[in-house]
C-alpha cells in the first residue's frame, strides 16, 4: 500500500514525517476492502506501507494471495 501525498508549498523535510499517521491512512482502506477482497483483516499476514510526497497524489494497493487458503 503506497500513499502519495500532495507536496506542500513549504515542505520542511524530503519525506512526509508528520501527519497524517500511516495507521490513520491505512485503516479505512482495510475496512473498505473487508468483505470484498478478504473476509476479515485478521487474514492479512504481511504488509508494506509507504507514505511519500508526490505531484500526483494517489493511493496504490497491491494484494497478493498466499498459498495457504485454509
Amino acid at each position: 500500500m503506497n500513499f502519495y501525498l500532495s507536496t506542500p508549498k513549504k515542505k520542511r523535510h524530503q519525506s512526509p514525517i508528520g501527519k497524517p499517521d500511516l495507521d490513520n491512512l491505512e485503516k479505512p482502506l482495510w475496512d473498505a476492502m473487508q468483505g470484498v477482497f478478504f473476509q476479515d483483516d485478521a487474514q492479512i499476514i504481511e504488509k508494506t506501507i509507504t507514505k511519500v510526497y508526490s505531484d500526483n497524489p494517489r493511493v496504490e494497493v497491491f494484494l497478493y494471495e498466499c498459498g495457504d487458503t485454509e
